[in-house]
């Protein structure tokens, strides 16, 4: 029976010896795990932090052109608006003169188209 005993106790042993080693792999794996993970994240946040710039350095590029082709945009209407605007008064001129010249005698009329002609 102490033989028994004796045994057991020995293979007692040798099992926690395999769970402390297996504890200790496990507290080492988790050391490593945590660790990496430490690293990874820094390089990560580094990365995206010199990423950064570029992106913003093209999201202002990209507002500026925007920017720049709204402005000439604008500034190619308002010249449109500014010409028809002309026009428009140009024509309603015209259409005083017609019926001015409607109102006149005829003698008038060839005189008065000749003295604008000139002009």
């Amino acid at each position: 029976m102490k033989e028994e005993l004796a045994a057991l106790f020995s293979e007692l042993k040798q099992e926690q010896k395999k769970v402390d080693e297996l504890i200790a792999k496990l507290v080492k794996n988790r050391t490593r795990i945590v660790n990496e993970s430490d690293v990874f994240s820094w390089v990560i946040r580094r990365e995206f932090q010199e990423l950064r710039h570029p992106v913003d350095e093209e999201k202002a590029r990209c507002l500026e052109g925007i920017g720049g082709h709204t402005r000439g945009l604008v500034a190619s209407l308002d010249m449109q608006l500014e010409q028809a605007q002309g026009t428009r008064e140009r024509l309603a001129q015209a259409e005083c003169v017609l019926e001015q010249f409607g109102n006149e005698d005829h003698h008038e009329f060839i005189w008065k188209f000749h003295s604008m002609a000139s002009r």
